[in-house]
């Protein structure tokens, strides 16, 4: 439990404090109240620490950028700018068009296809994103972005040896893509290869050493392999790197459950 309480940010001290009284009490009542809490001050750290526009900055960002388009409608960079905003607003349509406008202004920019590609992906669209990637790559076949890019489609579309494929494509184009690196050790636990996925996600790691990502998935596959001790320390190191990080809390709580520390295991599902 002392561990699990140092994992918990320290500009939290009485949320830490509260959570232990609340499992030394069995009061889990108590302990919903004080995650709450911690849920609220959490929620103001990641957004000062990442910088999150207000609704109401990014409606004055939309504004200058139209404006620019107003001015130089010839010029991809706005329309692309315009494009990631309306799809953080969920307007994903005239996102849409708003990229591929700019795709069609200057076909040799990456930043068009990206935004777009990643827009498709987050509605599901994979055939679509599929086809762009090739579009992109028929023009630069050494992208590493596209074949990564691929790499996940055909991940989350079960097409896992070809998932395998692009991310290792990836990874030798450019050996220091910790996405790469992360999205292979994804694909290989998928397909029960859990050696080769450490491997990857220990790679990563050695990329990016403060990656919450890289350990979170190291300790998955870790576990599957038996290691339970050495799993949790992964699930601790990547809340000590960003203890907003939810995936960390449900493994955590995961695998302290499986070794039957119910009470420890209640207190990180709460922050999960």
């Amino acid at each position: 439990m002392d561990r699990l309480l140092t994992a918990i940010p320290a500009w939290a001290p009485l949320v830490a404090a509260a959570i232990g009284l609340a499992v030394a009490l069995g009061a889990v009542l108590y302990a919903r109240a004080t995650v709450a809490f911690a849920r609220e001050q959490l929620a103001a750290a990641q957004a000062h620490d990442l910088g999150e526009l207000p609704l109401q900055e990014d409606n004055e960002t939309e504004r200058a950028l139209r404006q620019q388009i107003k001015e130089d409608p010839t010029s991809p960079d706005p329309f692309i700018g315009l494009g990631e905003v309306l799809g953080r607003q969920g307007q994903w349509s005239e996102a849409e068009d708003v990229l591929r406008w700019a795709i069609r202004l200057d076909p040799e920019s990456s930043g068009g296809w990206e935004r777009l590609t990643k827009l498709l992906m987050a509605q599901d669209r994979f055939s679509e994103a599929e086809r762009l990637c090739q579009e992109r790559l028929a023009l630069e076949p050494g992208n590493a972005h596209a074949h990564n890019t691929l790499g996940v489609i055909y991940r989350r579309t079960k097409r896992l040896d070809e998932a395998v494929a692009q991310s290792r494509h990836a990874a030798r184009l450019e050996p220091n893509r910790v996405s790469a690196q992360i999205n292979l050790g994804v694909a290989l636990r998928n397909l029960g290869r859990l050696a080769e996925a450490e491997q990857a996600y220990r790679k990563a790691i050695e990329l990016e050493p403060r990656n919450p990502v890289a350990h979170s998935s190291l300790g998955v596959a870790i576990l599957r392999q038996g290691r339970q001790q050495e799993a949790e320390s992964c699930y601790f190191k990547a809340i000590e790197y960003d203890p907003t990080y939810t995936p960390a809390w449900l493994n955590l709580a995961i695998a302290l459950e499986k070794r039957g520390a119910n009470d420890e295991a209640q207190v990180a599902y709460q922050f999960a």
